[in-house]
């Protein structure tokens, strides 16, 4: 153990550690949005399986490149279950929030353009570059929430929907939002007024992302928006940037 830990230094090579923490801290300052199609393929895969799969995103590559939609393609071939609904689209993310390999093509690929093939622990992929833009930052948000699952009858949606309005009313009277948390179906969170954990980009599903993202003021309340949960009123408790290079 003493021999290692005399060795240690003398194994790091500090001058690329230094160089990946400062890529690191660049691609903090924005976030991206990319598309992806997945080929699986295990790690430990014979050479005729890997053979196979990578000819195979060799061939959707291509297609995308003479035109084909890549959504379309994300659909119909990529091994990630998510992409029939999604059609490959991730939303933004930032750094830290993907794997490495995978966060490099998305960083690297000029937006519009699709990557060259690269692999991960999961098999190979292609990408998509949608957009890129300034990093957002962190919020940190309360919420109510009434659950509605997508199979819930007629008879729950008007139920949910006469909740609501009533949540709404409160507030609307003056009834405080860490008052009216007692009522949110999400029962974590409303034992503690609501609150949940400060997120950035990728964390949230969009539709709550999004809105939490429009709130300027802190105290500011959103009106009801609908997710996959359920519907949801959000309010602002308080927002930050990515923090200096010295601090981060």
């Amino acid at each position: 153990g003493y021999r290692k830990q005399l060795a240690r230094p003398y194994l790091t090579d500090q001058a690329a550690e230094d160089e990946l923490v400062a890529e690191a801290y660049e691609r903090m300052k924005y976030e991206v949005r990319a598309s992806h199609i997945l080929i699986s393929v295990d790690e430990n895969a014979s050479p005729e399986d890997t053979l196979k799969a990578y000819n195979t995103i060799k061939e959707l590559r291509t297609k995308a490149l003479r035109g084909e939609d890549f959504g379309q393609l994300a659909k119909q071939f990529s091994s990630d279950p998510s992409a029939k609904t999604n059609a490959g689209d991730l939303g933004y993310f930032s750094a830290f929030r993907m794997v490495y390999p995978f966060e490099s093509a998305a960083f690297n690929t000029p937006v519009g353009e699709v990557s060259d093939v690269f692999r991960t622990q999961f098999g190979y992929h292609i990408l998509k570059s949608v957009d890129k833009r300034a990093n957002r930052g962190e919020v940190k948000v309360a919420h109510i929430m009434i659950e509605e699952r997508e199979d819930a009858t007629p008879q729950d949606r008007a139920a949910n929907q006469e909740k609501l309005q009533q949540l709404v009313q409160s507030l609307n009277d003056g009834t405080s939002f860490e008052e009216m948390t007692k009522f949110s179906d999400d029962k974590g969170s409303a034992k503690n007024n609501g609150e949940l954990p400060w997120f950035g980009a990728g964390q949230m599903v969009p539709e709550f992302e999004n809105t939490a993202f429009t709130l300027s003021n802190k105290g500011d309340v959103s009106k009801p928006i609908q997710t996959m949960y359920g519907w949801h009123i959000i309010k602002l408790l308080d927002r930050r940037g990515i923090p200096s290079f010295e601090d981060s």
